[in-house]
């Protein structure tokens, strides 16, 4: 599994880590205002009382040679939006916010 990022959001989740950590998610975001869309993981850290820090990671072609694992912090507002997938074959989640 990916390095978890030195940024950490800590939020209430109605899913535990286990349930979340290393599982795909097919994502639907905004980035500074720009639609992001894919499909990636979920990387979760639990603190003492409970709260989680849930990424998505996902690869990203940064140009025709290489690519790069890029973090997505997830904020609370994020995080209340994680239902399970429709069509567990393309992933065990979905992520998809206005």
């Amino acid at each position: 599994m990916q390095t978890p990022p030195m940024n950490l959001v800590w939020t209430k989740s109605k899913w535990t880590k286990a349930q979340l950590d290393g599982r795909r998610v097919e994502f639907r975001l905004r980035l500074n205002q720009e639609p992001l869309q894919g499909f990636g993981q979920f990387l979760v850290l639990q603190n003492p009382e409970g709260l989680l820090s849930i990424d998505v990671v996902y690869d990203f072609q940064k140009s025709r040679d290489e690519m790069i694992s890029r973090h997505l912090c997830l904020s609370q507002a994020n995080v209340d939006e994680i239902q399970l997938h429709d069509v567990p074959a393309l992933a065990q989640f979905r992520l998809f916010c206005k």
